[in-house]
């Protein structure tokens, strides 16, 4: 069953996240005028701590990253993975909108 969810960030430690137990693939894609950054993040387990998760691959044929700081489209296996998120850990200004979706 696939998961899907949306919303913007403006502010340090905005998050947009999804439950990742049970799929497979997931992508993040960031979107928007801004000046920031978006680190991508995963957890194990439900409760568990957040960690820095590197993904696969750009969408635009670049490299694998844990984080960007422009308009972006990474994929990202999440097998073993009960969360995912992507959190904003530095803003100065505009809107960063992102969209998580995961099968």
């Amino acid at each position: 069953m696939a998961r899907e969810n949306k919303n913007s960030m403006e502010a340090i430690n905005d998050e947009v996240g999804i439950n990742a137990i049970g799929l497979h693939r997931a992508s993040i894609e960031i979107s928007g005028t801004f000046v920031g950054t978006v680190q991508f993040e995963g957890s194990a387990h439900p409760e568990g701590p957040w960690q820095s998760i590197q993904s696969e691959k750009s969408m635009a044929g670049g490299a694998a990253a844990t984080s960007v700081t422009a308009p972006a489209t990474h994929l990202f296996d999440v097998r073993g993975i009960s969360r995912l998120r992507a959190r904003c850990s530095a803003y100065t200004s505009g809107t960063i909108n992102a969209g998580l979706f995961a099968e």
